[in-house]
């Protein structure tokens, strides 16, 4: 196997742009062809970084190998828009998926609040031929009041454990693990232990002043075969990712 998907960047500049956070559009009604970045300028908000990414992961054993972050999309100053769409993806360690989209979306509102939406579409998602699933879907939302956002609360700084984050319009089609379906209660915050291999962390939330993260899968692998591999991933924060 090797690496493949369509790495074609072109940007497009737009100072105006009204951002719909009521549904996101696809891709293609951004007239945006293979892979693409695109940001909507304007004055940064109060979070610093808005991210999506497909997939990201980091062998140890049998041998070292290391995934880049696939199907990247970011806002570093927390304002504008952004996407990325990746074709078929496989990599030499066995990780693989047929197609990727992400997308972010930042606005400062007209009285002064804020909104930001972050997602990530995955299909025909393969890790090492362990955990599959046809289709995963994550996606938050976050918004901060507007005396928050022009820093009028308080003498401290503002955080994002002081504004609300929600999950919405998350869901995993057909997961598989050693190709046996799994079945669930809700596809946030489920661990699930693979015998002799290691744990499936399922709709993984991280919450902190600083970052508020959702991944959607996260294979912990502690056997013979040991690392990490995390599909579906969608962050808020205020600084780079650690």
């Amino acid at each position: 196997m090797g690496w493949m998907g369509n790495e074609d960047v072109a940007g497009a500049a737009g100072s105006s742009a009204r951002l719909a956070f009521a549904g996101i559009a696809p891709v293609e009604a951004w007239g945006l062809d293979r892979e693409e970045r695109r940001v909507a300028g304007g004055d940064g908000g109060p979070v610093r970084r808005v991210s999506a990414l497909a997939l990201r992961g980091e062998m140890e054993a049998p041998f070292r190998w290391t995934i880049e972050p696939q199907g990247v999309a970011t806002l570093d100053e927390g304002v504008g828009r952004a996407a990325c769409r990746r074709g078929r993806f496989d990599a030499v360690t066995g990780a693989s998926f047929d197609s990727a989209e992400t997308r972010v979306e930042g606005e400062n509102r007209s009285d002064g609040s804020y909104e930001v939406v972050a997602r990530v579409t995955i299909e025909g998602l393969d890790l090492l031929g362990v955990v599959t699933a046809d289709r995963i879907v994550a996606e938050v939302r976050g918004a901060v009041a507007a005396e928050r956002a022009k820093g009028e609360v308080g003498s401290g700084p503002w955080n994002l454990s002081q504004t609300p984050f929600t999950p919405t319009g998350t869901e995993v089609v057909n997961l598989r693990i050693l190709d046996a379906p799994v079945s669930f209660d809700s596809p946030l915050g489920c661990k699930i232990p693979i015998e002799g291999l290691g744990v499936l962390h399922l709709g993984e939330l991280r919450l902190t002043p600083e970052v508020r993260r959702l991944t959607m899968l996260r294979l912990e692998l502690s056997g013979r075969v040991r690392g990490e591999l995390a599909a579906g991933i969608v962050e808020i924060g205020e600084g780079s990712s650690d």
